[in-house]
């Protein structure tokens, strides 16, 4: 999956040699910009497969990114 930015967000993307750095200009437009990158990326893997199985391992500043991921009702078969 290739870096990109959301148009309606102000997200820019930094290549430091191979690591990507997401820049946002407060947590809830990274929030929202990385729970699109997620759901993408998981819709993509639902085109190619019938189930897809995550593991979301989190601590206290991810758990709007949680709640944004589970909230998307993004994802169809």
């Amino acid at each position: 999956m290739s870096d990109r930015t959301l148009s309606s967000l102000d997200t820019q993307v930094i290549k430091i040699g191979d690591l990507s750095v997401r820049v946002a200009a407060d947590a809830m437009e990274l929030t929202q910009d990385v729970t699109t990158l997620a759901q993408d990326y998981l819709q993509s893997l639902l085109e190619q497969q019938e189930t897809v199985r995550i593991i979301l391992a989190t601590g206290n500043s991810q758990l709007d990114f949680l709640t944004a991921i589970a909230q998307g009702n993004l994802l169809v078969v």
